[in-house]
């Protein structure tokens, strides 16, 4: 992620349960682990049923999931991309 300009779209495909997308658009990026962060605080994001546009430089991770495969679709934009 580090050259991850920040505007992100994620889509989660698969036979799966689970697996939902949290997300944490507060943070600050000053406690370093996602461990760190309240689960509370986390935006709890169903990525299979419909694609999210996010800050993809604020903390996030995935649930645990059940199922024979997950796909995670990442589109990102690049620090440094000129037209």
């Amino acid at each position: 992620d580090n050259n991850n300009f920040g505007p992100s779209v994620i889509r989660a495909i698969g036979r799966f349960k689970g697996g939902r997308l949290l997300y944490w658009p507060g943070d600050s990026r000053a406690c370093g682990l996602v461990e760190d962060l309240a689960e509370s605080d986390a935006e709890r994001e169903d990525i299979r049923q419909k694609s999210l546009i996010f800050d993809g430089n604020a903390a996030h991770e995935v649930e645990p999931y059940d199922g024979e495969e997950r796909f995670s679709v990442v589109l990102f934009t690049v620090k440094d991309y000129h037209l």
